[in-house]
């Protein structure tokens, strides 16, 4: 007899982990998911900067319809390229994201998928990354600290369009 009670238990537990558990779960993590992009959202009200600026980045950046993250090279030269770098490795998708560097002596074998802007150099300004989306709207600005590089990549998984889907078609 005690063989029938444990199955019932079993069996009981499995459609209350499924009933009940699995839909409560599901429930908090989209609801996370949702808090994290209205959050995101949030941050990445279009911000205006200085029109010198602006006017000079607008003459060397093209209009391709990508996003696009600038730098422009500041006190932490070297930490900033290897900001630069890791944001690189992160992401897969550079059919719609260009990074620009304003850096003139980087170097371009760790760096590969950088475009750098050699003629010129930007106004000073204490800005050293810029966020512009695909609309050529800023973003985002950033000083560089231990903290920039998260808030990139969290900010690019909210500017960078997602992928066109495929419709899906039944072989018949």
């Amino acid at each position: 007899m005690p063989k029938k009670s444990n199955r019932v238990i079993i069996l009981g537990s499995a459609v209350v982990l499924i009933l009940i558990i699995a839909p409560i779960g599901s429930y908090f993590f989209l609801k996370h998911g949702i808090e994290y992009r209205i959050e995101s959202l949030d941050q990445l009200s279009p911000k205006t900067i200085d029109s010198e600026l602006s006017g000079y980045l607008d003459n060397f950046i093209p209009e391709n319809g990508n996003a696009r993250l600038i730098h422009i090279p500041g006190k932490e030269r070297s930490g900033e390229l290897d900001l630069l770098y890791k944001i690189d490795e992160r992401i897969t998708d550079r059919e719609r994201f260009d990074i620009y560097s304003f850096a003139k002596d980087a170097d371009h074998e760790d760096l590969r998928d950088i475009k750098f802007i050699m003629n010129g150099s930007p106004p000073n300004s204490d800005l050293q990354f810029i966020l512009i989306d695909t609309s050529n709207v800023i973003r985002s600005t950033y000083a560089y600290d231990e903290n920039t590089g998260k808030e990139i990549i969290r900010h690019l998984s909210v500017v960078i369009p997602m992928p066109k889907q495929k419709k899906i078609v039944l072989d018949r």
